[in-house]
């Protein structure tokens, strides 16, 4: 697997630390006391089983202050925001997956409800909270990039109306969707394409966020998408039919 940000490749090194650091600030996010061991495997593991063990009621009872303050800075930085948007952007290029495969999976991923699929998406990255669907509307909250606070949105699978990324023909595969709060305010959104390459998937994962969010947080969620889509991908192609 190669994983390009702003052309240059990032290795799976540097993601693993980054994911090792957004641990340990999840853990406290949660008021959760990690094993004591510097082995990332065990304390990734140790936070993945305290959230599959939280019910939905008991997660916004941990953070649901936090979310209404997030969800007060997003609507403002969306209200005094100019456009363009600004882009966190990554391309990812794997074996073994054909476009058409991952993007059926991955849909079955984000919008069917079942164990798996949650233990999947919680264990993607450090700071996923929730992913449940909604009919087409995929609720997420979770911390973006290096934001102090985690976030409550809805993506609404499909609704291109307020994607500012323009559509690139040359991937016949796409994942598109506006990012709302809770209230209904527009944050941005997603546009992910996909098309095969002569040994399995190219994919450019792109995240529009208003343009008052700092660059550093941009920059922090380039790696939140890396280390988020090499998972997601890794697991479709053990488990493609």
């Amino acid at each position: 697997m190669k994983i390009m940000i702003n052309q240059k490749e990032v290795g799976q090194e540097r993601i693993e630390q980054w994911r090792k650091q957004r641990i340990y600030k999840a853990a406290k996010i949660l008021n959760l006391q990690l094993p004591n061991t510097d082995n990332t495997e065990i304390i990734d593991q140790a936070l993945l089983e305290a959230k599959m063990k939280l019910t939905y009621e008991e997660l916004i009872h941990h953070i649901g202050t936090k979310l209404k303050w997030s969800q007060c800075l997003m609507k403002w930085a969306a209200k005094w925001s100019k456009k363009p948007r600004k882009r966190a952007v990554v391309t990812i290029f794997a074996s073994g997956l054909t476009a058409a495969s991952f993007s059926i999976m991955l849909e079955k991923l984000m919008l069917e409800k079942t164990n798996v699929h949650k233990r999947v998406n919680l264990a993607a990255c450090p700071d996923h909270y929730a992913l449940q669907p909604h009919d087409s509307k995929l609720e997420v909250i979770e911390t973006a990039g290096n934001s102090p606070l985690p976030t409550q949105f809805f993506l609404d699978l499909g609704g291109e109306a307020e994607i500012e990324e323009p559509r690139d023909a040359s991937y016949p595969f796409q994942t598109v969707g506006a990012a709302s709060l809770a209230n209904g305010c527009n944050i941005g959104g997603i546009r992910h394409q996909f098309r095969d390459t002569e040994k399995g998937l190219e994919a450019r994962f792109c995240v529009e966020f208003p343009s008052l969010c700092p660059d550093s947080l941009i920059k922090e969620h380039q790696l939140h998408l890396a280390a988020e889509w090499s998972r997601w991908i890794t697991w479709c192609t053990e488990h493609k039919a």
